[in-house]
């Protein structure tokens, strides 16, 4: 799916669905990044009760057309998202309390307009 913003990485800011194929469960994951993200992330609930090296423990990225561009979303506290880590390389994180706050306060001093970024709705 190509997704036409005026942002360098089709995926930026978006709700993201992910699942286990082997388990059906479904994780919610939000880029909150103009970055590229990867296709499979670990499955952390599969992971504790399978271990790490079980290939139960990996999520894919699937159905991208339930995807949702939200880029002043407030992630709460415990989901995962995708932010820069060093080097620029991108990490998946659990939000912590501190981090939904500075989401919080982020989306309130500097909203980003969506409209403003979508190209075929001009």
């Amino acid at each position: 799916m190509r997704r036409v913003t005026d942002f360098g990485h089709a995926e930026a800011y978006f709700l993201m669905k992910y699942q286990n194929e082997r388990t059906g469960r479904v994780e919610w994951v939000w880029n909150s990044r103009d970055g590229m993200v990867s296709g499979l992330i670990k499955d952390t609930d599969a992971a504790a009760l399978y271990g790490h090296q079980d290939e139960r423990t990996w999520m894919k990225h699937v159905d991208p057309y339930e995807d949702v561009f939200l880029p002043n979303f407030v992630p709460p506290a415990g989901m995962r998202v995708f932010v820069d880590g060093s080097a620029g390389a991108v990490q998946l994180v659990r939000v912590t309390e501190e981090m939904h706050q500075r989401f919080q306060t982020a989306a309130q001093t500097n909203p980003m307009r969506p409209e403003a970024f979508f190209q075929q709705l001009q």
